[in-house]
C-alpha cells in the first residue's frame, strides 16, 4: 500500500478525533438543512436513487412494467402530486408514466405498434374540427387550443404509450386490479377527510365529478376481473371491492354515475349470460325500490341516493344543464360544419355534445371513430371482451360530465384499449416464446415479466 505523504497531517489522538467528529456533525447538519430547505429536491433525489437501485437489481424492463402498473394504481388519485409545489399539475400517475416511458423506451421503439382502425383518423378529425372552429369564429384561440392540447395529451399520448407497451393479458388484469385498489384507497381517504362542498365526498380527486366517474370506471375494471375469476377467494375479494367502489359512487353524490354503475352491472349480466347474476340484479333492484324512502331518509344530503330523490342542489344542477343543452343546440345550428371552437365546451356537461359544438360535424365523426374500437367487442367475451366494460362505463358517464381530457379517466381507457387491441390479434413472437411442447400458448407466471 502506498504510504502516507510526509507532509500530511495526522488525524489520530484527541485532536484528530475531535476534527473528525466535528466534520461529521457539519456534514450531517448541512444534509438536514438541505432536506428542510429543499424537501422537493430531497424527495426527488431519493426517488431517483431508489429507481436506479431497482433498475440495477431487476432490470429496466421489469421496473418499467411495474411503473406502468403504479401509474394505473395512482390514476384515481389526482390530488397525489409528488412534485408539489414546483410542478403543481404533475400527478403521481403522470410521473409514473414518464418514468416507465424512460425505462421502456428502447423496448417500445423496437416493437411494431398496433393501433385500432381509424384511431389516427379520429384524432385528425377531432383536432382539425377544434382548430378550424377556433380560427373561423375568432374566439379566444389560445384558450381553445390549450384545451385541445390537453385532450391530445390525455386521449392520444396515453393510449399511444399503452399501445407501444403492449401489455400481456396478465399485465392488463393486474392493471385493472390496480385501478380498483387505487379507487379503494381514494375512498378510504375521502371517509377520513369527510364531506366537502354540498356534503359530497371528493376522495383523492379534486371534485365529486371526478370521484364519481372514477368509481364507475373502477366498477368496470372490477366486473371485468370478476368475469375472469377462477376461485371462490378471488370472487369474494372482488365482490367486496366492487361494493366499496359502488359506495364511492354514492358518496360522490353523482346521480349519473350511480345510474351508470347500475347500467354496467346490467351489461355485465347480459354479456356473461349469467342467470345467477341476473337474479341478483333483479333482487337487488327490488330491494332498492322497496327501501328507497328509508335509504333517502338515512343518507346524507350529498349522497347520490338523496340527490336522486331530488333536493335544492339537484334543482339548480338540472336547470343549469337544461339551459346548457339548449344553448349547445343553438350554437350548433349556427356553426354546424366548423363548430364554435373549444372555448365554451365545459359548459355543456355532455362530451358528445361538446364535440359537436366545439368541432362541428367533423368533431362528432372523429369522436365516433375514437369510441368505436372501445365497444365493438363488448359481447365477444372469449377474446377478453369483458375489457369493453371499462370504456362502456366511461362512455355512459360521458353523457353527463363536462370534461374529456382528464387523465384520471384516460389511464383506465388506455389500459382497456391497449388490451383489446393487443389480444384481438395476438403477437406471433409472444405465442412462439410461450408455447408448450404440445403447441398451446402458456403465459409466464411472472406478472411483470416482459
Amino acid at each position: 500500500m502506498p504510504g502516507r505523504s510526509p507532509g500530511a497531517p495526522k488525524l489520530t489522538g484527541p485532536v484528530g478525533s475531535t476534527a473528525l467528529y466535528a466534520g461529521a456533525v457539519v456534514v450531517t447538519a448541512l444534509c438536514v438543512a438541505i432536506c428542510i430547505a429543499l424537501p422537493v429536491v430531497t424527495i426527488a433525489l431519493s426517488g431517483v436513487l431508489i429507481v436506479l437501485i431497482a433498475v440495477i437489481y431487476w432490470g429496466p424492463v421489469r421496473v418499467g412494467n411495474a411503473f406502468m402498473i403504479i401509474a394505473v394504481f395512482t390514476g384515481p388519485m389526482m390530488r397525489v402530486r409528488p412534485l408539489y409545489p414546483v410542478l403543481t399539475f404533475v400527478s403521481a400517475s403522470d410521473l409514473a408514466v414518464l418514468i416507465a416511458v424512460a425505462l421502456l423506451a428502447p423496448t417500445m421503439l423496437s416493437r411494431r405498434v398496433r393501433l385500432p382502425k381509424h384511431f389516427l383518423l379520429a384524432w385528425v378529425l377531432l383536432v382539425s374540427g377544434g382548430v378550424l372552429g377556433s380560427l373561423v369564429n375568432h374566439v379566444q384561440i389560445a384558450t381553445s387550443v390549450s384545451y385541445i392540447i390537453r385532450f391530445v395529451i390525455a386521449g392520444l399520448f396515453l393510449p399511444l404509450v399503452f399501445f407501444m407497451w403492449r401489455p400481456t393479458i396478465r399485465q392488463v388484469r393486474l392493471g385493472a386490479g390496480a385501478y380498483v385498489a387505487g379507487q379503494i384507497v381514494s375512498t378510504a381517504y375521502g371517509l377520513l377527510e369527510g364531506p366537502r362542498d354540498n356534503h359530497r365526498y371528493f376522495g383523492l380527486t379534486t371534485h365529486a365529478l371526478f370521484f364519481g366517474p372514477a368509481g364507475v370506471l373502477a366498477t368496470g375494471c372490477g366486473l371485468y376481473l370478476l368475469g375472469r375469476a377462477k376461485t371462490t377467494r378471488q370472487r369474494v375479494v372482488l365482490i367486496i371491492s366492487l361494493a366499496i367502489c359502488l359506495w364511492s359512487v354514492v358518496m360522490s353524490g353523482s346521480r349519473a354515475s350511480l345510474l351508470t354503475a347500475v347500467a354496467v352491472y346490467v351489461i355485465f349480466a347480459i354479456t356473461h349470460r349469467s342467470l345467477i347474476t341476473i337474479w341478483w340484479l333483479v333482487a337487488g333492484a327490488g330491494a332498492f325500490a322497496i327501501s328507497f324512502q328509508q335509504l333517502v331518509a338515512s343518507s346524507s344530503q350529498g349522497s347520490a341516493i338523496t340527490r336522486l330523490a331530488g333536493n335544492n342542489t339537484t334543482a339548480y344542477a338540472d336547470e343549469r344543464r337544461t339551459g346548457a343543452f339548449i344553448e349547445a343546440l343553438h350554437d350548433f345550428a349556427h356553426h354546424p360544419f366548423t363548430g364554435k371552437g373549444w372555448i365554451t365546451i365545459l359548459d355543456y356537461h355532455n362530451v358528445p355534445l361538446e364535440m359537436l359544438v366545439g368541432g362541428g360535424i367533423l368533431g362528432l365523426i372523429g369522436y365516433l371513430f375514437l369510441i368505436y374500437p372501445m365497444i365493438r367487442r363488448t359481447f365477444d367475451i372469449d377474446i377478453e371482451g369483458g375489457l369493453s366494460l371499462i370504456p362502456i362505463a366511461w362512455l355512459i358517464t360521458s353523457l353527463t360530465v363536462p370534461r374529456l381530457w382528464d387523465r384520471i379517466i384516460w389511464i383506465g381507457l388506455a389500459l382497456a384499449l391497449a388490451g383489446l387491441t393487443a389480444h384481438t390479434e395476438p403477437m406471433a413472437e409472444e405465442r412462439a416464446a410461450t408455447a408448450t411442447p404440445e403447441g398451446s400458448p402458456e403465459r409466464s407466471p411472472v406478472l411483470l415479466a416482459p
